[in-house]
């Protein structure tokens, strides 16, 4: 939901945005040239959560970001390209950052280094600017 909100006030504002789930196509390759070919990921990190609809056996720390495949991967095709990351979580989730970077593969610790920056979805004013870029920014 995070990500969709972001994607949505990034269009509005006239910003170009890009979100895998949004792609006309929906396979590895695309996500690929999607993350080489954009000015900054943003990585919407999140910890365990229980999905609406949970597959059998299914944990929430499975659904956990840094838990996710193609997360990762989406990832390390930004590091490879060069790409910079820009982590982003829940205001709720300001205090769990080294929670959450506890579940990240050892190559994404890194992430830890870049300031991990809050939306805060509480109210419409503070969403507006916690959600809006600096003026000049990609």
């Amino acid at each position: 939901l995070l990500a969709a909100e972001t994607f949505s006030s990034f269009e509005k504002r006239g910003k170009t945005a890009w979100l895998d789930i949004k792609m006309a196509k929906l396979n590895e390759a695309a996500m690929k040239e999607g993350v080489d070919n954009c000015g900054c990921v943003l990585a919407i990190v999140t910890g365990p959560c229980v999905r609406a609809d949970p597959a059998e056996g299914e944990k929430p720390e499975d659904n956990a970001y840094f838990k996710r495949a193609y997360c990762i991967q989406e990832l390390r095709w930004a590091v490879a390209a060069g790409v910079p990351i820009q982590p982003v979580i829940l205001a709720d989730d300001k205090k769990k950052i080294g929670e959450l970077l506890a579940l990240a593969p050892e190559d994404l610790k890194d992430l830890g280094k870049v300031d991990f920056i809050h939306l805060d979805r509480s109210r419409p004013s503070y969403w507006a600017i916690s959600s809006s870029q600096p003026s000049g920014s990609p």
